[in-house]
């Protein structure tokens, strides 16, 4: 499925989404597998956005009234999603990557050339 500009939601991320995101990576990056071998920091920082994206994505079901279960955990491994919306599985996919001295287009190209994401973050 082609995206352009015009299929993006921007949403502006709410402090106590922030503050909740830096408690909870905290706290799951004493669990995490480190598959890539980084170090503690960079790692946390790829978690916590996580946690946020799945934070904010659960926000905009609840606006719109939309039922759904949100597998939260820390301390395991999850079910290998992490929404139910009916019967469909959601499992959220977040990145992040050096964005300072780049221009909202470059960043746009990146995302929907290479990443080919529904979501950008501008933390």
């Amino acid at each position: 499925m082609t995206q352009n500009i015009k299929d993006l939601l921007v949403v502006d991320i709410d402090d106590s989404i922030l503050i909740t995101a830096n408690i909870i990576s905290e706290e799951r990056i004493k669990h995490e597998y480190d598959r890539f071998n980084l170090p503690w920091e960079e790692r946390r920082l790829k978690i916590r956005a996580g946690i946020i994206s799945e934070l904010i994505f659960s926000n905009l079901l609840h606006g719109h009234k939309i039922p759904y279960l949100y597998y939260f955990v820390i301390g395991q491994y999850d079910k290998g999603f992490d929404f139910r919306i009916g019967n469909s599985k959601i499992d959220m996919k977040s990145t992040l990557f050096e964005s300072r001295g780049k221009n909202v287009d470059a960043c746009l190209s990146v995302i929907f050339n290479k990443f080919n994401l529904f979501t950008l973050f501008f933390l």
